[in-house]
Order: C-alpha cells, then structure tokens, then sequence
C-alpha cells in the first residue's frame, strides 16, 4: 500500500487534520471558473476554503457569491498584495482552529488526490513545517521544477519531462502557489512579511522555516496544473518587486559567513551594474533596511541551525 494511502487509512480512524484552503484573487475570474470547480473535486475530506478578494473590478465577486456560496469570501477594498491578503487567509485558519492552511494560487487546478497527498507527507514528518505541491504546466506535458539560487535569494523555473512519482523530498525552496504550512509552525517562523508585497515572500517564509529548525518537502505525488500567468502586472513593475524583495531577504536572513562568501555575485548583482530595475530595487531595499534590521534580530535570536541547511540542498 502506497505511504499516502496507508497514513490516509490511520488518519480516517482517527480525527482528520483540520485544513483550511487560501485563494488570493485579484481581477481572476476568468481562472477561478477554472480552478474552483477542480478544487471542489478534491478527494481529501473536509476542508473549507476562503477567497481572499482584493478589490477586483472584473465581476470576481458577484460570480463567487452566485456560484460558491458555502465559501468564505473576504473582501478587500483594495489590491494590498500578496503577502497582506495571504495573512489575513492564515489568520482566519488559525482562528478557526485549522491543522493545516494551504496556500492556492487561482491560476491553477488540482488532481483529485493532491490535498490527500501533502496532509499524508506533513503527517508523516512532524518536523515538516511546509510541504509544496509538484507543479505541472497547463497542458499536464511538463513537470516545472525550482532550482534555487542562494547568491539571490531567488529560485528560478525549470520545464523537465514528467517524471513517475517519488517520495517527499527536502528542498531549500517551497512555491507559494501551492503550499501547505503547518499552522502551529507559524508561532516560530512568522507570517509572510508584508512590506514585500508581492514576490520572493516564499522564499523568505521558506528559509525562516529551514533557520527555525523546521523542514521543507517537496511532494511528487501532490499535482496541480499551473497557468503561470495570475494576476497580472507590469513587467517593471515585477523587477521592482523583485530586486527589492530579494536583497530585502538576503540582508534579513543570511549570516554574516554567508554574506561575505557571497558578497562578489551581490555587489554585481544589486550595486555594481547599470540595470535601472536593480538599481531602484537596491535604493527601495536600503529605505526599507531599519525594518530589515529590526526583523533579522529577531530571526537571529530565533535561529536553530546555521545556513548551511538550505545552501546544502540548492547544490544538490
């Protein structure tokens, strides 16, 4: 009998983890006709969901209302990112008592056994604090792999051929697009931090997990097909974000070893180059460094294990 299927069987003798499912939609209407109907699929029971709303103007909410009436739907009266509106969907799973929150973007639709799949792999290792989703493109033809660049504090996107399934692994970086997190975890790593608006927050809530002592997996097994499009933004904008949010995270989390070792790809990177996105993600990054500085003590004082942890695994 397959792991998942034999932690299933122990799991439906005894009381099945609480799970609470998270969707941040911004102007996706035309993914949530998609992605909710796969959803509700789901073999795995029970579980509730929340829609996280932020201001869309494209009929996402009527629709919701009219069709998924059962969900719980927040609101927003504003775009406040991803990172504001993903807390606020884990709050309300902490509130509600919920074992686990897993994190979906709306571009996406899920195999059946997937949310079976990642509370199985959580089950079977306490020490799992996230557990990620394998990724699959649209057209199920290819698996999208992440292959984690420590010297960025980023991971970047590999298309491979679809391979069988294995067992959970470690891997220094989980995706946000789907993401299961333990909730009891969050009392030591932290929610996502919400000055980043949007992108590289995974990654930051990714390596606190790893410094606090927790694991990360990847999960084969757990399969959701992805459109990679989402909310859409300008490309400028994007560099921005990321630019700033990756030496946001580098400054907050790595040790000063770290730091030094890496200092030559850093300095090319964000102060040595005539890249005007890097350059305006470099000055947003140094405004924001007093609340960066505050956050890496409080990591620091938090930290279990040295880096090493994850910039083993980015070269295995």
């Amino acid at each position: 009998m397959p792991l998942s299927l034999y932690i299933l069987s122990i799991m439906m003798k005894q009381a099945s983890p609480s799970v609470r499912v998270i969707i941040v939609n911004w102007n996706g209407l035309d993914h949530l006709t998609q992605c909710l109907p796969s959803l509700m699929a789901t073999r795995f029971t029970p579980f509730k969901v929340t829609v996280i709303d932020n201001g869309s103007t494209d009929g996402s909410l009527p629709w919701l209302q009219e069709n998924y009436p059962g969900l719980e739907l927040v609101a927003l009266d504003r775009n406040r990112g991803f990172a504001v509106a993903n807390n606020i969907g884990l709050r309300k799973a902490l509130a509600g008592g919920a074992d686990y929150a897993v994190l979906l973007n709306n571009d996406t639709r899920v195999d059946p056994d997937w949310l079976t799949e990642l509370v199985a792999a959580a089950e079977s290792d306490p020490a799992a604090a996230i557990c990620q989703a394998r990724q699959r493109t649209w057209d199920g033809r290819q698996e999208i792999h992440f292959r984690f660049l420590p010297e960025w504090a980023e991971a970047e996107q590999d298309r491979l051929p679809l391979m069988p399934p294995g067992p959970a692994v470690p891997v220094p970086f989980a995706s946000g697009c789907a993401m299961l997190l333990r909730c009891k975890s969050l009392s030591d790593i932290g929610f996502f931090d919400e000055r980043y608006f949007m992108y590289v927050e995974d990654v930051d809530l990714t390596l606190r997990a790893w410094i606090t002592g927790y694991r990360v997996l990847d999960v084969p097994s757990a399969v959701v097909y992805h459109r990679m499009v989402g909310s859409a933004s300008n490309s400028q904008q994007r560099m921005f974000w990321g630019y700033r949010n990756q030496l946001t995270t580098l400054l907050k989390l790595y040790q000063p070893q770290t730091l030094r070792l890496l200092a030559g790809p850093i300095s090319r990177r964000w102060f040595i180059t005539r890249n005007r996105p890097a350059l305006k993600g470099t000055l947003a990054a140094l405004s924001m460094l007093p609340g960066t500085l505050t956050r890496r003590r409080h990591v620091q004082r938090e930290r279990k294990v040295p880096d090493t942890c994850f910039l083993t695994l980015s070269r295995s």
